[in-house]
Parts: C-alpha cells; sequence; structure tokens
C-alpha cells in the first residue's frame, strides 16, 4: 500500500520545489532589475553632474580671461592716467565700472563653483580673482608686471584643477 503513493507524492515535492524555485528565481530578477535601474540611475547622475561642471567650468575660465583683460586695460590706463591726469580720468572710470560688474560675475561663479567643484577650485578661483583686483589697481610697470605673471600663474593653476576634477569624474564613470 505504501508504493501507491510514492508516485503522487514525488511529483507533489518535485511541484513544490518548481514552485519554489519559480518563486525564488523572480525575486533574484526583481531585486537584479532594481539594482540596475539604481546602477543606472547613478551614472546617469555622474554624467549630468560632468556635463554642467564642464558648462559651469567653462564659463568661470571664460569669465576669468574676461577680468584679467579688463584688468590689464584698467591697469595701463591707470599708469597713463598718472601722466596726464585729465585725458584719461574719465576713460578710467568707465573701464573701472566694467572691471566691478565683472569682477561681481566673477564672484558669483566662484560661488557656484564652489558648491560643485569642491573647497580647492573655490581657493584657486578666490586667489585669482584678488590679483586681478590687485593688478587693475597697479600703476607701476613693476608692479603690474609682477602681478600679471601671478595671475597668469594663478590662472593656469584654476585650469589645471579644473582638468584634474573633470578627469576624476571620468575615471570614476
Amino acid at each position: 500500500m505504501a508504493w501507491e503513493w510514492l508516485g503522487p507524492v514525488a511529483t507533489g515535492v518535485v511541484g513544490v520545489v518548481g514552485v519554489l524555485g519559480t518563486t525564488l528565481t523572480a525575486a533574484l530578477g526583481r531585486r537584479t532589475q532594481l539594482d540596475l535601474a539604481r546602477v543606472q540611475a547613478a551614472a546617469e547622475n555622474r554624467r549630468a553632474l560632468m556635463l554642467d561642471k564642464r558648462s559651469l567650468y567653462a564659463k568661470l575660465l571664460h569669465q576669468a580671461e574676461t577680468n584679467f583683460n579688463l584688468a590689464l586695460r584698467e591697469s595701463a590706463i591707470r599708469g597713463l592716467a598718472a601722466e596726464a591726469e585729465d585725458a584719461y580720468s574719465k576713460r578710467l572710470v568707465e573701464v573701472a565700472d566694467e572691471g566691478m560688474r565683472e569682477a561681481t560675475a566673477l564672484q558669483r561663479l566662484r560661488l557656484e563653483v564652489g558648491i560643485v567643484g569642491g573647497i580647492e577650485i573655490e581657493d584657486h578661483t578666490a586667489s585669482f580673482a584678488l590679483r586681478i583686483q590687485q593688478l587693475a589697481g597697479a600703476t607701476s610697470e613693476v608692479e603690474r608686471g609682477r602681478l600679471i605673471d601671478e595671475a597668469s600663474d594663478l590662472l593656469s593653476a584654476l585650469t589645471r584643477a579644473l582638468h584634474a576634477d573633470l578627469e576624476a569624474h571620468r575615471r570614476d564613470a
């Protein structure tokens, strides 16, 4: 009589194992899909951040170049105005006003870059902005030459820091 139950019991056991295997496979599949979705979302976020950084860094470098050129003009006009006061004083006021507007724009970008790029990049930007401000007020050729060299070096250091930050994101991606 015990042999009569062997077939149905074996079928039942195989059925339960089959249902259990199917359930476990489905759960593993769902977990894998969720993990894949998380990885894809993280990768997309990293790509979006890198694109934002590239755009912001390009704006920062453009603004830095604009400020550098304005500081050079203002410094040159200050040097000329020291020799012939009245002839250049109106032009000096115009360039100084433009320099203040551009310095404000650089300051805004510095704060934004500090958020996405970190303290090192913000420090480089602040050092460059300070040197540009000093350059704009320079009147002697010796001081002007020294400040131009320092500002150029600081701009190069800033550029290297921006490239290093973007390269780190490329490696992580």
